[in-house]
């Protein structure tokens, strides 16, 4: 019986993966199927051997093209045929002529020891590289084509079943269609279907990732230029008979890279957490990577080990690839909305485990360089993995869920709530606030010191947040208890040496608006000997008027869900900081970096000391989260370094967003990524992006340092490119008007709602 599965085409993003793969297949079925790739013949007879059974698959209405497998049958000559539709967004068949169609075959196999299951494909072709020659997979195009009477069309694989093939096993057909065009971007669709050769009883669905999983990050999954969007499709092709004979298996020194889909992905999405890489890097070996050579050569490089990043090229080694932007221990986040998803604690062998563990060495002789032991000893096979690692246990233990444990959702949190009560402060006065702090089950937290952080921040106006108006504090040792068991707390003065208001009132005299105030506290949680984690409340925020105005609160742009969806439960310096609208508290128009940034003994940034040799670099909020997710895409802001915490110096240039970042809703709330969105109040972006020293020993902006016009500053973020700058400086008048509006405005030609969604 054939179980169809379709996929919906749109238009796809350049991304780092892999551009092609090589194969290796076991000697006596490789020989067969590259025999019977070469076997000619005609269309043969039908019946005998028809495993055929006719499944409608209705069409999404107003979706982009599809392609639905309605049919699957083999014939008495061994020959499988595909009756199928590519359909418009209407559900009309569409010519499949207009459309290049590769098709791939293979067979489902379950390993006898481990349970592990993959597919073997029965499509290869020959391919060597400087490890030697191996056996490539390959899809098929020359089959013959043959028009229905009901409007669909067949195609016939050109090449037959091998003998050796036990037809009565599960096999999946998919396909891949990419538009023929005369420029412009071609329409894609994929689509498989599983079925049973002989016909006899139902074909087996054994996935463990699903690409609606998959999606929740990449959104589209899309790889090998495009045209491949469909986990389903590309375990045809990603399998343990794949090799790249150009690169080695970090795992395996001298043996070809593994390409079979478990290990490409879970690699993958180590990148700089790869333990092979981070041993480099601490061994301080610069050149260590983990690569796969695809598409036309192309050395597509997920994590290696370069030079230091300090002037004098440095002596020891960093880790440059993008990071899995959540923990690399939440299996879930793929293996879920799948048949098989709950294997990935049952199904154990050296190669699954090894594709995230590649610095575990099973066997007897003793470990290679950045290698070490398995600490359960020499494993000649796979037999005994699950005495050890049983499929559950306590946390943090040698049971596969015990040893994924991610320490944020430990049951031996007690969990961590701050609450604002009440607020109150005017223009020229020190703020006060009542709040709370308490365990998840409501019980105070007291003493206020048995906490690692616990500070307030004030900031404002709404309108248009200013560094020079933004102070945090340490409320521990100064709160005072409440009968009702909450805590008061009054800012003191200004320091003497602060920069913008020495000794002067928190909020500035002659202040206007709504000013903000918001919570964060922090602790140190012991969860296992060994393992302990900073527990964390999220970032309460409370507004209030400074002249009597009715308080109005920051406009809310992104939805935190959304950004959830990949990063697992967001959250940054040192898992304090969680609410984007606390966040804009510091992340103003006019913070920088500059206070981080290495000094001279003038007491300015000493440019030759830092990584981008510049001045300061701008952290203002919309601009850094953009520029952080355009990361490798970046163009002129290269490197892209910011300086943080004790003078780390943290550098995005190397972030490789995984879905698309012209779908703004992607992080965005409805309607909030417009031009009409941004406020009129909204102020200039400040920050000194060059070599020349503006500041005078002070994290003060001079009044000659030139500011970039907001709406600017929020496009170029992403549209890193000189013609775009160029355009934007054109478009804007030396008095700073921008007239981005005229065009990009709603329901303009070129409107920013028209123009990502085009994407």
């Amino acid at each position: 019986m054939a179980q169809p599965g379709s996929s919906i085409g749109r238009k796809w993003q350049r991304r780092k993966a892999g551009e092609r793969g090589w194969w290796e297949s076991l000697p006596r079925l490789a020989l067969a199927c590259l025999a019977a790739g070469c076997a000619g013949g005609g269309a043969g007879k039908d019946a005998a051997v028809d495993g055929a059974v006719d499944v409608p698959v209705a069409p999404t209405p107003g979706s982009p093209i599809g392609m639905q497998i309605e049919r699957v049958e083999v014939d008495s000559n061994r020959r499988v045929r595909v009756d199928f539709r590519v359909v418009a967004p209407d559900g009309s068949a569409l010519d499949h002529r207009g459309f290049t169609i590769n098709w791939t075959l293979a067979m489902l196999t379950v390993d006898a020891t481990t349970g592990a299951v993959s597919y073997t494909s029965l499509i290869l072709r020959a391919a060597s590289g400087s490890l030697g020659t191996t056996q490539q997979s390959a899809a098929e195009t020359g089959g013959t084509y043959q028009e229905q009477k009901d409007g669909s069309s067949r195609y016939l694989f050109a090449a037959a079943l091998p003998d050796i093939v036990d037809l009565d096993g599960s096999f999946r057909v998919g396909a891949w269609a990419q538009e023929i065009v005369d420029g412009g971007t071609p329409r894609v669709a994929n689509a498989t279907a599983d079925f049973v050769a002989s016909g006899k009883g139902s074909p087996q669905d054994l996935d463990s990732v699903a690409t609606a999983a998959c999606n929740q990050c990449h959104d589209p999954l899309s790889a090998h230029g495009g045209a491949r969007r469909e986990v389903e499709l590309c375990v045809t092709c990603h399998t343990p008979q794949l090799f790249d004979p150009d690169t080695e298996d970090p795992a395996q020194p001298g043996q070809m890279n593994p390409l079979d889909f478990q290990a490409l992905i879970h690699r993958i999405h180590d990148g700089p957490d790869l333990p092979t890489v981070v041993a480099a890097q601490q061994a301080g070996i610069v050149g260590a990577k983990y690569d796969v050579i695809g598409f036309q050569g192309a050395d597509n490089i997920f994590a290696q080990t370069v030079a230091g990043g300090t002037a004098d090229g440095g002596a020891l080694a960093e880790i440059r690839g993008g990071p899995f932007p959540r923990d690399l221990r939440d299996c879930t986040v793929c293996h879920q909305q799948a048949p098989a998803a709950a294997t990935w604690q049952t199904v154990l062998s050296q190669s699954i485990c090894g594709s995230c563990h590649d610095a575990t060495w099973f066997a007897a002789t003793p470990p290679p360089a950045l290698h070490h032991a398995h600490p359960g000893g020499p494993m000649a096979d796979d037999h005994a993995c699950t005495t050890c690692h049983a499929p559950s246990g306590a946390e943090f233990d040698l049971s596969v869920a015990g040893a994924h444990t991610m320490p944020g959702k430990s049951t031996k949190l007690r969990g961590l709530h701050a609450q604002i009560i009440g607020v109150q402060g005017s223009a020229g006065t020190n703020p006060a606030l009542v709040f709370q702090v308490s365990n998840g089950d409501g019980s105070p937290v007291a003493p206020l010191s048995t906490l690692d952080v616990l500070a307030a921040t004030v900031s404002g106006p709404t309108s248009a947040y200013r560094q020079q108006n933004m102070i945090r504090q340490d409320v521990r040792a100064s709160a005072q208890p409440n009968p009702d068991g909450t805590w008061s707390y009054q800012f003191p003065p200004r320091a003497a040496n602060d920069p913008w208001f020495p000794s002067g009132p928190v909020i500035p005299t002659g202040a206007q608006g709504t000013f903000a105030i918001g919570l964060e506290c922090r602790r140190a949680v012991a969860l296992v000997p060994g393992v302990s984690f900073e527990e964390a409340s999220d970032n309460p925020v409370a507004y209030f008027s400074v002249d009597g105005s009715t308080p109005s609160g920051y406009p809310a742009f992104v939805d935190l869900a959304l950004c959830d969806r990949c990063h697992g439960e967001l959250r940054a310096h040192g898992n304090l900081r969680r609410n984007p609208a606390y966040c804009v508290l510091c992340h103003a128009a006019d913070a920088s970096d500059w206070a981080e940034r290495p000094k001279g003994p003038d007491g300015n940034s000493a440019l030759a000391a830092t990584v981008d040799h510049i001045e300061e670099r701008s952290i203002r909020f919309p601009l850094l989260i953009h520029r952080i997710h355009t990361g490798d895409e970046l163009v002129l802001t290269v490197p892209f370094v910011v300086y943080g915490f004790g003078g780390s110096a943290n550098r995005f240039d190397d972030v490789v967003f995984p879905g698309n970042r012209a779908d703004c809703a992607t992080c965005h709330l409805p309607n909030r990524y417009t031009l009409e969105a941004i406020p009129a109040t909204a102020l200039p972006t400040i920050a000194n992006e060059t070599a020349t020293i503006l500041h005078q020993a002070t994290p003060v902006h001079p009044p000659n340092e030139p500011g970039v016009p907001v709406i600017q500053s929020t496009c170029l973020s992403c549209h890193d490119i000189a013609a775009d700058r160029a355009h934007a400086s054109l478009e804007t008048t030396s008095t700073g008007v921008e007239a981005c509006l005229v065009c990009h405005g709603e329901g303009r030609q070129a409107s920013v709602r028209s123009v990502h969604l085009a994407h």
